[in-house]
């Protein structure tokens, strides 16, 4: 992903992150502002170059140079467990169900495997049903579920793609 890239994914993700925060957590949209850029500043420390998170734009050969969506994903330990954590993918609503979705979760999971992590997990709202639905045709399994907010993940280790 390059810095103009990142630039749209950054101003998309707090305005998707704070809508998702304002429905899941039942906070006014002021509020629900304010914490989704304090928790992403608390992520991204050193913005595109922050250590161990990568960010990719999804790219198709049919589609022009403009990204089809976008990924963020990093090691996080959970529980004392170390995982990949997907942190966000997005495929834009235009370029939904042609594969690019599950095209960038295998490559994520692919990810993991190579660093030698045995588990990605990933956190969604409870209100996004096709997002649940997509993770669960993938194999994820709901491993914790809070009010508004299910944490789901899938083991990955030992599976060869």
């Amino acid at each position: 992903m390059d810095a103009l890239d990142y630039s749209r994914f950054l101003k998309w993700l707090v305005d998707d992150l704070a809508a998702d925060i304002e429905r899941a957590d039942h906070l006014s949209r002021y509020q629900a502002e304010r914490d989704a850029s304090a928790q992403l500043d608390q992520l991204l420390t050193d913005v595109l170059r922050t250590h161990g998170h990568t960010f990719q734009s999804i790219r198709s050969v049919e589609v022009s140079s403009s990204p089809v969506g976008w990924l963020w994903f990093g090691p996080r330990s959970l529980s004392g467990e170390q995982a990949m954590w997907l942190y966000e993918i997005v495929v834009f609503e235009e370029h939904r169900r042609r594969g690019y979705g599950s095209s960038a979760l295998s490559a994520v999971e692919d990810r993991a495997r190579a660093a030698g992590l045995g588990r990605v997990a990933l956190h969604v709202f409870e209100h996004n049903h096709e997002a649940i639905e997509f993770y669960r045709t993938a194999g994820y399994e709901r491993d914790r579920t809070e009010p508004g907010h299910i944490l789901m993940s899938r083991g990955v280790s030992g599976e060869t793609k």
